[in-house]
Order: C-alpha cells, then sequence, then structure tokens
C-alpha cells in the first residue's frame, strides 16, 4: 500500500516538473533563465549583472517582423519614462551587425543584444516576437506578455511601477493594438 502511494506521489511530482520546464514561462513564478551576449555596440552583458542593479525588460524581436518594429517604438517609451532604473533589452534574432542596422532602422535607443542562433530565445521559450518579459531583481519572471496591445503596455507600465515602489509614469499607448498582437515566428 505504502510503495502504491510512493509510487503515485512520484509520477504526481515528475508531472508537474516536467510540465513547468518544457512549458512557457509564466508570471512570477519562475527564475528567468541568465543568459550573457554581445549587444549590437559590441558591450558585453548578462542578466545577473543587469539584475543587481534593476529590473529587466526582455523584449523579443524578429529581424524582419514589421510588428517587432512597430511594438519597439512603444516599448522606447517605458525605457524614455523610466530612464536609468530600468535595463530595457531587445533580444533579436541577428548578427551584430544586422542588430545595430534593425536598432538604426527601428529609431530605437535601448539595448539590442544579438541572438542569431536564437539560444536566449530558445531558453525563454518564445516562439514569436514581440513577447516580452519583466523580470525583478530577485531574478523571477513578475510578467510574461506572449502578445502586445494597449492593455498589456499599460499592465506592464503598471507593473514595472509596483517593482520599482513607484507611482506609474504617463506613458503614450497611442497606435498600439486594440487586439493583442503577436508577431512572426522564429526560425527553428
Amino acid at each position: 500500500m505504502h510503495r502504491a502511494l510512493f509510487t503515485y506521489v512520484l509520477l504526481a511530482i515528475l508531472a508537474v516538473g516536467c510540465g513547468q520546464s518544457s512549458g512557457p514561462l509564466s508570471d512570477g513564478d519562475q527564475a528567468a533563465p541568465d543568459f550573457s551576449g554581445v549587444d549590437c555596440e559590441g558591450r558585453v552583458l548578462s542578466l545577473h549583472k543587469l539584475l543587481a542593479t534593476k529590473p529587466v525588460i526582455l523584449h523579443f524581436i524578429e529581424v524582419n517582423c514589421p510588428c517587432s518594429q512597430l511594438a519597439a517604438v512603444h516599448i522606447q517609451r517605458l525605457q524614455d519614462a523610466y530612464g536609468q532604473s530600468v535595463a530595457v533589452i531587445g533580444v533579436i534574432n541577428a548578427q551584430a551587425n544586422d542588430a545595430k542596422r534593425w536598432k538604426a532602422r527601428a529609431g530605437v535607443g535601448f539595448v539590442v543584444l544579438a541572438d542569431p542562433w536564437c539560444d536566449v530565445v530558445r531558453s525563454y521559450k518564445v516562439e514569436r516576437s514581440v513577447h516580452t518579459v519583466l523580470i525583478s531583481r530577485t531574478g523571477k519572471t513578475a510578467r510574461v506578455y506572449p502578445r502586445y496591445s494597449a492593455d498589456s503596455l499599460k499592465d506592464l507600465n503598471a507593473q514595472l511601477a509596483a517593482l520599482l515602489r513607484i507611482p506609474a509614469k504617463s506613458v503614450s499607448t497611442e497606435d498600439a493594438p486594440v487586439k493583442p498582437t503577436a508577431g512572426c515566428t522564429f526560425p527553428e
């Protein structure tokens, strides 16, 4: 009798653990995968070093996706509003030179990390671009936004302000889609 109960409990634990590790990241309950890489300006950065001083917004960009370019404007507005109190990192599936060209075309000032082999994309289990992850200084996924819309941008603003323990900044969501929108699929 005890052996059957033990086997049942063990199988239940394994099933839950496998489900969490193979599914997408979720809000507030998972450690954000650490990474390091080179941004499009040639600077080396790592998640754990960024989190030592501020929360991080990871915004995933598909290099050829028009939605990525449109969404980047809104992510830049958050960077502008919160300045140095948050690290905004765009993760793009491109070599550094292509990432630099994309950044200039999009007209954004936030850091863009070159991820040509999609290592960071895969570690975060991201399937499509315009996926955004807010990471608290404790290294936990505070919020995950697999799509973007005016409402998700407002929520991201509120969640970031809560992490910083300050009132939410005024950030325009003008031209953001009303319905949640996902970008292009990342290549396999």
